[in-house]
């Protein structure tokens, strides 16, 4: 006859470890008033509930962490060392899980978040440093993206929804992206020094109908359309003999003597030593700077920007970006 012997409990040769108990906000926030009261009942009385169901509850805490938090005593309750290094890092998670509360709620108001900005070369003179430095101390939690984009990569982007939005002199009709009107100034010629020399200010368009021209590259230029629809109205068409950008190249030729440019008129920040402007008179349009969005889908902190720029007197009123005629 066979004996037969009952199978013992073979324990492997490395038990898995003991998976760590799920992290509950609220029993982090039981710990820490009993650790800043002292003892149970003043921090039941705090927490505005009754001592057992406390006791039991950090009870269960130090169970499940496999722990003991709190040294009871007759005067009270004392965290252990370990209690200690627990403690600290539950008031950290306690007001990470508060600072991520209130900002996702900031967010959702447009006060937090992101924010990108397409800006072009040319943009960036006049008045637009000034605003959104302004922008930036009303709103220093909106993380604020700007970057260098032509104005046909801008629209492009925009509508793509790569970028939030765009300052640009491009008006183009459609695409899924409107523009509102947040600027207008003036057009002034670039000369050398030389060719200024005896030429009085103002001048009109007219006067420079014999001379060459340095242009924006027509490709994605919005500005290389204003000036080309200026001088036909002026009765000529220019003699464009180099094409380059950003306004930087431009003005660099024209202080080469490879010819004139018009600019716009805050374009005369940028001092270069044999550039001379001359401000342009009777013309019936001026430079105008817009402000692009998405047509439908603009984020919370977008239209912050839009209220700070109608603030600002740069947008109408109760007014919103809308599609515009091509230049």
């Amino acid at each position: 006859m066979v004996k037969t012997y009952p199978k013992k409990n073979v324990e492997p040769a490395h038990a898995p470890a003991a998976q760590p108990a799920r992290p509950d906000l609220r029993l982090f926030r039981y710990a820490l008033a009993v650790a800043d009261e002292g003892g149970f009942g003043r921090a039941a009385a705090r927490l505005g509930i009754s001592q057992p169901p406390l006791s039991q509850r950090i009870a269960e805490l130090e169970a499940a962490l496999g722990l003991k938090l709190f040294e009871r005593r007759a005067d009270g309750a004392r965290p252990t060392a370990a209690g200690i290094v627990f403690l600290d890092e539950a008031r950290l998670a306690l007001h990470a899980a508060h600072r991520a509360m209130a900002l996702g709620q900031a967010a959702g108001r447009g006060e937090a978040g992101a924010l990108s900005l397409a800006l072009s070369g040319g943009s960036m003179f006049g008045f637009l440093p000034r605003q959104l430095q302004l922008f930036r101390e009303e709103h220093p939690d909106i993380r604020l993206t700007i970057r260098n984009l032509a104005p046909d990569d801008q629209i492009t982007q925009i509508a793509d929804g790569r970028v939030d939005a765009g300052i640009t002199r491009l008006a183009p009709a459609g695409r899924g992206v409107s523009l509102a009107q947040v600027h207008e100034e003036g057009f002034v010629v670039a000369m050398h020094a030389t060719e200024a020399a005896g030429k009085v200010s103002p001048m009109r368009l007219s006067d420079l109908a014999r001379r060459p021209f340095v242009m924006f590259q027509r490709e994605g230029s919005g500005f290389h359309s204003e000036v080309t629809a200026l001088c036909l109205q002026a009765g000529f068409v220019p003699d464009v003999v180099q094409e380059i950008s950003p306004i930087h190249a431009v003005l660099g030729l024209v202080e080469a003597g490879f010819g004139v440019a018009v600019v716009p008129e805050s374009a005369r920040i940028l001092a270069f030593p044999h550039v001379v402007y001359r401000r342009l008179v009777g013309l019936e349009k001026a430079s105008r700077l817009y402000l692009a969005t998405h047509e439908s889908e603009r984020s919370p902190q977008c239209e912050r920007l839009i209220a700070h720029l109608r603030g600002a007197g740069r947008l109408p009123v109760g007014g919103k970006p809308r599609a515009v005629q091509p230049i």
